[in-house]
């Protein structure tokens, strides 16, 4: 499977920052090969997130999670590259998780406007515009919740 998951977060469209991030992917040798806008629902976001909320243990960041992300648009979109290593050049690309420890080769770095800092300190979710799987196995658990 040479394919990712991405999806361009709400923080992404309240900037106003969707055409410019798509334009990127492109400018970068991806081709989106499906994609749809999805008003986020409760349900999916915490079976999305479902992993790192039982990993962190954390009510805190589950209220994070519904409140960062219900009610509010995000664009999900199926990615490939001809190279053969869409998720991992894919992350690479898009930067760190903390957009203040990304490159500004990256996306992240480049649009990246929040710091893992200060997302802690305000008790809210980092707004890091992007989220990309990180393995093939994510990849098809994503793509399936996403485009069901």
């Amino acid at each position: 499977m040479n394919k990712s998951y991405v999806m361009l977060k709400p923080d992404c469209f309240e900037r106003n920052l969707v055409d410019t991030l798509i334009q990127e992917i492109k400018d970068h040798g991806f081709r989106i090969e499906a994609q749809k806008e999805v008003v986020v629902e409760e349900s999916r976001i915490l079976k999305h997130y479902e992993e790192v909320i039982e990993r962190l243990n954390s009510d805190s960041f589950k209220e994070s999670v519904i409140n960062a992300f219900v009610g509010k648009k995000v664009l999900a979109m199926q990615i490939t590259n001809d190279t053969g290593d869409c998720i991992a050049k894919f992350r690479e690309f898009i930067g760190p998780t903390d957009p203040s420890k990304a490159g500004k080769e990256t996306m992240r770095g480049k649009y990246g406007n929040d710091s893992m800092e200060k997302s802690k300190s305000e008790g809210r979710m980092l707004n890091n515009l992007i989220h990309a799987s990180d393995s093939e196995e994510s990849a098809q658990k994503e793509l399936a919740l996403w485009f069901d």
